[in-house]
């Protein structure tokens, strides 16, 4: 149906529901319904050899796409209940989900970079000794939280080297606590710069 036949049909169905006395709510519902594109079948094929994947969500079951308009799209299973998902549709939506709520990407995006950078520091040698990649994530947890509330470099240093040696149980040598403090502020430096 063309853009002209929606909105000419969902103006025959205000009217008729004025007349009928049916709520507004109700009346904005079925517009909205009829406004909003879904494919299935053979338009979803062919839709979907015209799309460019953007990127699969975390649960592997939606995929989001743009098409050379640059419009926004979602191939999701929406009888789930049914055995392998059921068929697909490809939805037509106005925002990908990480842009609806950018700073829960922006942490995610920071807290990888930040991840990174730390196991490759490993201010313990636990990556060496074969520890999981997210041995020190409370720490990242920690950087990242003391970032974004503006907490000075020399502030986040005590703090982790706080961290490092009464939870990871790193026993510094007196005579090595101020190199070790060097150490952390220069690894905090690259961390703020590289963050976003």
């Amino acid at each position: 149906m063309s853009i002209f036949g929606r909105q000419n049909s969902a103006r025959l169905i205000r009217e008729f529901a004025y007349r009928q006395n049916v709520s507004r709510n109700a009346i904005n519902s079925i517009v909205k319904s009829m406004s909003e594109q879904i494919l299935t079948g053979e338009d979803f094929n062919q839709k979907k050899k015209s799309l460019k994947e953007i990127r699969t969500d975390e649960s592997d079951w939606n995929i989001y796409f743009q098409d050379e308009n640059f419009k926004k799209w979602v191939q999701e299973y929406p009888n789930s209940e049914n055995h392998g998902g059921g068929q697909p549709q490809l939805r037509l939506i106005k925002k990908f989900p990480w842009e609806e709520n950018p700073s829960k990407e922006k942490y995610k995006l920071n807290f990888e970079i930040i991840r990174k950078l730390l196991n490759e520091f490993d201010p313990c040698s636990l990556m060496k000794l074969g520890a999981p990649i997210d041995e020190y994530d409370d720490l990242v947890n920690k950087i990242l939280s003391d970032s974004y509330n503006n907490k000075t470099k020399l502030e986040t240093t005590d703090s982790l080297l706080y961290e490092i040696q009464n939870h990871y149980g790193l026993n510094i040598p007196k005579e090595e606590i101020e190199n070790f403090r060097l150490e952390i502020e220069n690894f905090l430096s690259e961390a703020f710069n590289k963050i976003k």
